[in-house]
């Protein structure tokens, strides 16, 4: 039997003082594949504040915008599949606008 929940941790930068953590979710598996269905539910359903490209952007791995750090690698987070003990990044920490958003 599948576990009915994965956690996932993301880099957040929290606060006026731009705290940098992480930040683990518990979020259902069923109906969620990749980790921007990840990133929706989280924001839609735990924390409102999560910053991310989201589907309305693309969602069909053409654009880029929603490029992740998944586990150390560069990866759509539209098109890669969410896996449990994930940890997910904005591509570029040296330059992040807010949580997984980063300036290009």
């Amino acid at each position: 039997m599948a576990n009915e929940f994965l956690e996932i941790t993301i880099y957040r930068v929290l606060g006026k003082l731009k705290e940098n953590k992480f930040v683990t979710y518990k979020i259902p598996e069923k109906n969620i594949e990749t980790i921007l269905d990840a990133l929706d539910y989280i924001r839609r359903n735990i924390d409102s504040s999560l910053g991310y490209y989201s589907h309305q952007a693309c969602g069909k791995g053409m654009c880029g915008t929603c490029t992740v750090r998944a586990n150390g690698k560069p990866v759509l987070a539209c098109q890669t599949k969410i896996e449990d003990k994930m940890i997910i990044e904005p591509v570029n920490k040296n330059k992040v606008v807010v949580d997984l958003v980063s300036k290009i």
